[in-house]
């Protein structure tokens, strides 16, 4: 284990969908080891929550109109205010008509 400094610590890399009102988004949230992304989420705690931000890394966005991608890029940050719906990628099942 590499020695991080007293300000940073080790996170794991999940890979995620969320949906925002008008949004898909596919990538990677970083949660502390053994954390949930639910848990992450919950965080907020009215208008005290330091971090209101979900950072998400080697991202893709894509228009939930026609699900066609229009941004792909290697970090983001999105308000939690602003996700709907927060999926791992591991359990998202896609239907196909």
């Amino acid at each position: 284990m590499a020695n991080i400094g007293p300000l940073k610590r080790e996170l794991e890399k999940q890979r995620v969908i969320l949906f925002t009102q008008h949004f898909k988004i596919v990538g990677d949230v970083h949660l502390p080891p053994g954390g949930r992304l639910t848990d992450f989420l919950n965080r907020f705690v009215g208008e005290t929550d330091r971090a209101p931000f979900v950072a998400v890394t080697d991202a893709q966005c894509y228009s939930l109109r026609d699900n066609v991608m229009v941004l792909r890029t290697e970090y983001m940050a999105i308000h939690k205010r602003e996700i709907g719906i927060a999926i791992p990628f591991s359990q998202a099942v896609e239907l196909t008509g």
